[in-house]
């Protein structure tokens, strides 16, 4: 059985895709965001678990129920007779809009305590959530292997920023390594954020070498004529410093692309991964890749494959069997 996103007061009908799932939502009273104090949080709670209890009665108690809901500060109240394993896959904290995120970290800490195990997907996530138990990292997955990519060194002309394209990004570094390195196109892929539209329309207005392609998946980008994947996002951010790897990260390794990254200085290590802070760094990463490429392939490979999708399954089944064991 997996529990959807919660909708606000009104819950949705239970829909079975599968013999083997079936797809429920149930109703929230008050957004995570607004339960700035336990008072809000109780009232909350009350709705949220009458709806989840309406609904749970196939579960047995050999279940394992895995909670992605850091806010989930009722989940052993719910399903007292079950091992809980909670993943958190993100920074809540640093997303907090009021009270300094006291609420959250008093919510973070509560559901930690009532979980058999803790799993977080960045080292600062485990170091942040430490405190209130034993956490494990568990990193995002690569969901396709690895291919072997055009070996023409010669042809990739091409530079890519993939993906989401928001105020994370970094306007004046991305100016810069623009027109310092014309000799290359600039290719932004991806949805834009409203507020960050004007500067990139702007940006792609005064310089020729960047093209706007709008949302593409990467098996219709122009892969051959590729020669890295950038991640240009501002330094000194809490949001960069929670990041251990981009759930993007392994589908551009994937098709063999090496990254350049910026803001984010707990990224995964590795060879084909260059980390940047400014301009002649960026330019001398592009240099090795361009120098490198084909030998960076083995390095890429392997990082893939150490973290298919296959071997993160394993590890989580590892999880499962401990929070047993425990």
């Amino acid at each position: 059985m997996f529990y959807e996103k919660p909708r606000f007061l009104v819950a949705g009908p239970p829909k079975k895709i599968s013999k083997n799932v079936t797809l429920v939502r149930t109703a929230f009273l008050i957004h995570h965001q607004l339960r700035i104090n336990s008072i809000l949080r109780f009232f909350n709670e009350i709705y949220e678990k009458a709806w989840i209890n309406y609904t749970k009665n196939k579960i047995d108690k050999t279940a394992v129920i895995v909670n992605f809901n850091y806010d989930y500060v009722f989940v052993k109240k719910v399903f007292s007779n079950n091992k809980i394993v909670t993943i958190i896959n993100d920074d809540f904290i640093c997303q907090a809009r009021f009270n300094n995120g006291n609420h959250v970290k008093e919510s973070l800490k509560i559901t930690c305590q009532a979980s058999d195990q803790v799993l977080a997907v960045s080292h600062e996530l485990v170091d942040q959530l430490s405190p209130y138990g034993n956490v494990e990292l568990f990193l995002p997955w690569a969901t396709s292997s690895y291919r072997i990519p055009n070996k023409n060194i010669y042809q990739r002309k091409k530079l890519l920023i993939w993906g989401f394209i928001d105020g994370r990004i970094d306007e004046v570094f991305l100016q810069n390594i623009v027109e310092a390195h014309i000799e290359y196109e600039f290719l932004i892929v991806g949805p834009i954020c409203d507020k960050f539209l004007p500067f990139i329309k702007k940006i792609s207005e005064r310089n020729q070498n960047i093209s706007l392609i709008g949302t593409k998946s990467l098996t219709k980008l122009p892969l051959d004529l590729i020669l890295c994947a950038i991640v240009p996002y501002r330094i000194e951010t809490r949001f960069g410093r929670s990041v251990t790897m981009l759930n993007k990260g392994f589908q551009l390794l994937s098709v063999g692309l090496p990254l350049i990254v910026r803001g984010m200085p707990n990224f995964i290590k590795s060879k084909c991964i260059f980390d940047v802070d400014c301009v002649s760094d960026f330019s001398y990463a592009l240099f090795q890749v361009q120098k490198n490429f084909n030998n960076l392939q083995s390095d890429i490979s392997h990082l893939v494959n150490v973290n298919s999708d296959e071997q993160r399954y394993r590890e989580f089944i590892d999880h499962i069997k401990a929070s047993h064991v425990n």
